[in-house]
């Protein structure tokens, strides 16, 4: 049964839209970064942790990657369960500085370490860059979990809109490449396939944050050639799913990505993979930079750490 639509989020919307903010197509790279940019005013006050490092990540093509590592508040003694969250984007934006309200309070919901990548972005850096980026994440997170306090043997990997594409694609490739196991895949209303035929794209084509034309433009700076939309590294949809780690799918319903989070949901219950799919109908994407200015966007976060607790606690007596 749909719900009747969240007041605040409605009127939230119709002011965005009077104000010119919303159904962003900017007409250059640098434009678009900047509007990515200016979410951090409707997020809410950053919290307390208990320690925020700033790391560097080597990848095996020769770079280095700067990266954060959040732990949570009262976090006390003993190793950690650690989730690498990949930021979203398009993959063509986003910074460790926009995304640390955010990542701060998946560390306190999860309770959990949690390490941010500033992976290298298109189109300077197209597919497969970004993955392997991330990738080299999950590789040296889980080479160097002592030094860091972490459990390797409680690794997740998490992300939103594009950040969620490039979890679900690392953990194919760390399937597919003998990686170090991952226990929970948590995706934030994903991007998982280069279509946009669905239901959700048509009905939420403009006026939601995000728009179609959007994501065609970002499909197009990630992808160096046409052909690479097939590979099931760049559209997890089109992949073999089967030995993936479980999945929390958390979909927004005012989204026209909504649909790519549904049939990925799908695709993973079909072939063997347990897959909870969390449907929050009156959220629109983005929803992880709203809570500042609509509360009902802080389930989010309030969901995605339940995801966290329960996949990576030692016992299932800990309460979530």
């Amino acid at each position: 049964m749909s719900l009747p639509p969240d007041p605040l989020m409605q009127a939230f919307l119709a002011r965005a839209r009077a104000a010119g903010t919303l159904d962003i197509e900017p007409d250059s790279l640098e434009r678009a970064r900047a509007a990515a940019e200016s979410l951090r005013r409707w997020q809410a006050a950053p919290e307390a942790v208990d320690a925020v490092e700033t790391l560097a990540i080597p990848t095996a093509d020769g770079a280095t990657l700067t990266a954060r590592l959040y732990r949570p508040a009262n976090s006390g003694a003993g190793p950690l369960p650690l989730a690498v969250f990949a930021h979203g984007g398009g993959w063509t934006r986003g910074t460790l500085d926009l995304y640390d309200a955010p990542a701060r309070a998946l560390a306190n919901a999860g309770r959990c370490l949690l390490l941010v990548p500033a992976y290298r972005l298109a189109p300077e850096h197209r597919f497969p860059t970004p993955l392997l980026d991330v990738v080299a994440a999950a590789e040296w997170a889980t080479a160097h979990a002592d030094a860091l306090g972490a459990d390797p043997a409680r690794l997740a990997l998490a992300g939103d809109s594009a950040g969620g594409n490039l979890a679900a694609a690392a953990c194919l490739w760390l399937r597919d490449h003998g990686g170090p196991a991952i226990r929970r895949q948590l995706l934030i209303y994903p991007a998982t396939d280069c279509r946009f035929d669905t239901e959700s794209y048509a009905r939420y084509a403009d006026g939601y944050l995000l728009t179609r034309d959007a994501m065609r433009a970002c499909w197009r700076m990630y992808l160096p050639d046409d052909d690479s939309a097939a590979s099931p590294y760049a559209s997890p949809l089109r992949g073999k799913l089967r030995g993936l780690p479980a999945a929390a799918i958390i979909v927004a319903g005012l989204d026209p990505l909504r649909d790519d989070g549904l049939n990925y949901a799908a695709a993973l219950a079909a072939a063997g993979v347990p897959a909870e799919t969390i449907l929050l109908p009156n959220l629109p994407h983005a929803s992880l930079h709203l809570d500042g200015a609509v509360p009902a966007a802080r389930a989010v976060i309030d969901h995605a750490g339940q995801a966290l607790r329960q996949a990576l606690t030692l016992s299932d007596q800990e309460p979530s």
